[in-house]
């Protein structure tokens, strides 16, 4: 996700004015409040055809958080200047696409996360995590920062074995495998940092905090998101909190999980 730079003046963070027509016909090159480029063909066009642009910037109140701009979505805050990374990127990204885009066509769908870096495959994943079908639930890495966070994906699919039984006529992702797969995130950023190996078997120690917000069913995405908590290497005891989004909507949300490394 491309990392969006907030406009300021003295820290104080900038919203979007409202949209300003344009001659009809005139490509859009730019817009004004986030640098991804538009044209007429397929976004900001109004009912009656003619396409828009964004008006310039306009200070609000210092201190006030901006939930969301007026022509892309993104949310920003004043603490962070407006940069927006990780699971928020991606659900900024897909809300502000369709809050201001028509979006038709496998092509343009697909785009939507055409930004969106593999850090690291399901191939590497493997060779650092011991689990295999059917209990590999981590396809890719997207964001990575060693020792402390990681955001990766599982996609749900309907050929999983749990779904002949969870439930007949109406599969449901059990929540213990969504706590799984975050545990499996966790593991990546753990078994390489110091006093852990790559392949190495770790436990569940404990799950505090456990909150699901929506059903996980096939056909959606889980983004993931974990962040280390604490480490000990010594006694190989690694303590990590987490949540996963399907669509921009928080699906699980987990205070804190702890793990032990097999000795």
């Amino acid at each position: 996700i491309r990392r969006i730079q907030a406009r300021s003046k003295n820290g104080t963070p900038y919203r979007v004015a409202p949209w300003a027509p344009m001659a009809a016909g005139r490509r859009v090159e730019r817009s004004a409040c986030d640098g991804f480029p538009f044209d007429k063909a397929n976004s900001g066009e109004a009912k009656n055809g003619t396409p828009y642009r964004v008006a310039p910037w306009a200070p609000m109140a210092a201190g006030r958080r901006v939930e969301r701009s007026a022509c892309d979505g993104f949310p920003f805050d004043k603490a962070n200047s407006g940069e927006v990374e990780g699971s928020n990127a991606a659900r900024a990204m897909r809300a502000g696409y369709r809050d201001s885009h028509e979006v038709e066509g496998a092509a343009a769908i697909s785009g939507l996360t055409s930004e969106v870096e593999t850090k690291i495959d399901v191939n590497e994943i493997a060779k650092l995590l011991p689990h295999r079908y059917p209990f590999a639930l981590v396809d890719k890495v997207i964001e990575f920062e060693a020792g402390k966070r990681a955001v990766g994906v599982k996609s749900i699919t309907m050929n999983e074995p749990q779904f002949t039984g969870h439930f007949p006529g109406q599969p449901i992702m059990p929540g213990v495998m969504q706590i799984e797969a975050l545990a499996q995130l966790a593991g990546v950023v753990f078994l390489q940092m110091d006093g852990a190996q790559p392949g190495q078997t770790f436990f569940f120690a404990g799950v505090d905090g456990v909150k699901w917000k929506k059903p996980v069913v096939p056909g959606d995405t889980l983004v993931m998101e974990v962040e280390v908590l604490g480490w000990k290497p010594k006694f190989g005891i690694g303590k990590a909190s987490g949540k996963g989004y399907v669509d921009g909507k928080l699906a699980i949300d987990v205070k804190e999980m702890t793990f032990a490394l097999a000795k």
